[in-house]
């Protein structure tokens, strides 16, 4: 199939992409067809010549001597010389070039068709070859193409013989096992640090959150301590931010029947006195009273925190965020909208970063602590676990819309 392409006002076609099965075959193909059609050629030109080429006349007259024929066949070409004005040679050879002509014709015609039929039966046979061979390659190309950093543990089966493509298929095998191992070792580790940095945070906590309930605390203790405090709840924030992601990139969580519509309903609750104080009007619209999906409830709660959490705290001073849970056939969606800084779609590529942050954001998002730059990275890792997607693009006049859809499906939760 081909298509077009308008480039610089001028309209380009398109051909089909010069795949290595496409090669393989044309290569198979062309010796097939030239040989054929040289074969053809050269029988062509052999019986042009048999009927074109006139007997020499040493040959005629040794024929008609060996035959006792030659003054016979000397009167008979005075009678046709006579009556039809040729001699009985030049009658003979009337007759030959013209069974000649019809003879090339129909060996034409018939050549033509043998050609055709050996190009489309080479044709077949080598496009039906080039595809076995390239077969252990699609395999390849299909493995490469499923492969996530969550998801390491696809193998491509060796094929039976021992040859270079089972050399690929091999080395392909080995790349995977170690990637797989580096990604596990990665996740185990950031997993650990998280774990360990719990320790320290809450002592640090339980220190500051003391020194403010001394009555004799001076203001500038108060300060201190709450300054302090403030810092902790980040750096908890972060820690359980790298957990969640560790958990979410591993694939290795508990499934079972969550309900996206009561998950959303508490999030929205939490972040509602919040929004509150920085004038943010949050709306949630529920179609259904319950819309199960199959998850972690505590990833989906995470995915959920962090979205609307940064759509209160990248807002604009009497804002607003809307927050609507559907159903869209097999799918639930989860959509997020609000009324922040004006973005173009390069900012909110660099949003989907981790470690990126919105800047210049007017109203209350600068009077509340920034966040750690990882939320985006958190909800990606947790949608892509629980087979969904996940978008983002600019709202229209202004601010962010995010839209997550994860397949329904199992038994609703009980209420």
């Amino acid at each position: 199939m081909t298509a077009s392409a308008a480039v610089g006002g001028v309209r380009r076609r398109r051909w089909p992409r010069p795949t290595i099965g496409l090669r393989l075959t044309l290569l198979i193909t062309a010796p097939a067809v030239v040989i054929t059609g040289a074969l053809l050629l050269l029988g062509y030109l052999l019986v042009r010549d048999f009927f074109y080429t006139p007997l020499d006349s040493t040959d005629r007259t040794r024929l008609l001597a060996a035959a006792g024929t030659e003054r016979r066949d000397r009167a008979t070409n005075r009678r046709f010389r006579d009556n039809y004005g040729m001699s009985v040679s030049d009658f003979l050879d009337g007759i030959r070039r013209e069974i000649g002509d019809e003879l090339l014709r129909a060996l034409l015609t018939r050549s033509a068709v043998v050609l055709v039929v050996t190009a489309v039966v080479a044709g077949v046979c080598a496009w039906v070859v080039a595809r076995r061979a390239l077969r252990p390659m699609r395999e390849v190309t299909a493995a490469a193409t499923t492969l996530s950093e969550g998801d390491l543990r696809a193998r491509i089966p060796t094929p039976g013989v021992d040859d270079e493509v089972r050399d690929l298929v091999r080395a392909f095998n080995g790349m995977l096992a170690r990637l797989e191992a580096a990604f596990a070792a990665q996740r185990a580790f950031a997993a650990l640090v998280s774990h360990e940095l719990r320790t320290p945070l809450a002592s640090l906590r339980g220190e500051a959150d003391l020194m403010l309930a001394q009555p004799d605390c001076s203001e500038r203790e108060r300060l201190v301590a709450g300054a302090a405090v403030a810092a902790v709840e980040r750096s908890e924030a972060l820690v359980s931010s790298l957990l969640a992601l560790a958990r979410a990139e591993s694939g290795q969580f508990d499934a079972r029947p969550v309900d996206l519509a009561d998950v959303v309903g508490e999030v929205v609750g939490e972040h509602a006195e919040a929004a509150g104080r920085a004038g943010i009007r949050l709306d949630l619209r529920l179609t259904e009273a319950r819309l199960p999906v199959h998850g972690e409830r505590a990833l989906l709660t995470a995915m959920v925190t962090n979205l609307v959490g940064n759509a209160v705290r990248h807002n604009r001073p009497r804002g607003t965020v809307v927050v609507a849970v559907d159903r869209a056939g097999p799918e639930a969606t989860l959509e997020i909208t609000n009324t922040g800084a004006p973005l173009s779609d390069e900012d909110v590529a660099a949003l989907l970063r981790p470690f990126s942050r919105l800047t210049g954001d007017p109203g209350p998002a600068d009077c509340r602590p920034a966040g750690h730059g990882l939320g985006t990275a958190v909800v990606a890792a947790v949608v892509a676990a629980h087979a969904g997607t996940f978008t983002a693009r600019p709202a229209r006049p202004d601010g962010l819309h995010v839209q997550v859809r994860l397949p329904t499906g199992g038994t609703e939760p009980a209420p």
